[in-house]
């Protein structure tokens, strides 16, 4: 497929950068099940093993965000704590550029770039996809169209990373395109603390911010069995 300049630029940099090459999803912000939170795996987690638990979880996601944006291939602003748009939108590119290789792998088999019955494809999702891409209805999803629906999904990706992260609640550099270490900061401790108001929510009883064993017990007894009756999990 001869693609546009932004596109092969964006799978050098997956090839040459491995951070970039995990695609253009945020890291795992799922930062842990109760478990995550019982450091010393007495089945009970205190106030303290709380805001331990909280904290490396804050730091390791924060680490792995600035690992995956903070990372321009030309060096010039890597590392510096601050997403930059173009850091931010090489990242999206990168993983559209992955989305196009797969499309084209799966559905382009006489590798003319573009998808259509000439293909002779029967690969599921086939259908889907020329529903999808193919603007003119002509029953071929072209090069132009590829590349437009790519132009979409990366913008698209950038939107939602910035309409994320970019928001800083001081509101001093919201919106101003780049993401700083706050800004991020902020996102991860709301998220790390809404996890665990989460699971006090669900297992802290007596509203002590302890979670005990018996109190976990009491829980996952009254959870309903497959194919029986049973109560509710939560309070």
């Amino acid at each position: 497929m001869q693609t546009s300049p932004r596109y092969l630029m964006a799978i050098l940099m997956a090839i040459a950068t491995p951070v970039l090459a995990g695609g253009g999803g945020h890291p795992s912000l799922k930062p842990g099940s109760l478990e995550d939170f019982d450091i010393n795996d007495d089945g009970t987690v205190t106030k303290e093993e709380f805001t331990t638990a909280s904290t490396t979880l804050v730091a390791e996601l924060q680490e792995t965000f600035l690992e995956k944006y903070d990372s321009i291939p030309d060096g010039q602003t890597a590392g510096d704590g601050i997403i930059t748009p173009a850091e931010s939108q090489a990242v999206a590119d990168a993983a559209v550029a992955d989305w196009l290789e797969d499309l084209l792998e799966r559905f382009d088999t006489n590798d003319d770039g573009a998808i259509s019955s000439a293909d002779k494809t029967t690969t599921r999702g086939y259908k889907h996809v020329i529903a999808e891409y193919d603007l003119n209805d002509d029953g071929t999803v072209s090069k132009e169209e590829l590349l437009a629906a790519a132009d979409e999904k990366a913008d698209a990706l950038q939107a939602r990373f910035l309409k994320k992260y970019d928001s800083i609640p001081d509101g001093q550099t919201a919106g101003d395109g780049t993401v700083t270490s706050a800004e991020a900061l902020a996102v991860f401790e709301k998220l790390v603390d809404d996890r665990v108001a989460s699971i006090l929510d669900r297992f802290d009883a007596n509203d002590d911010g302890t979670v005990t064993a018996d109190e976990i017990t009491a829980v996952e007894s009254a959870r309903p069995k497959r194919g029986g009756k049973g109560g509710g999990g939560h309070r």
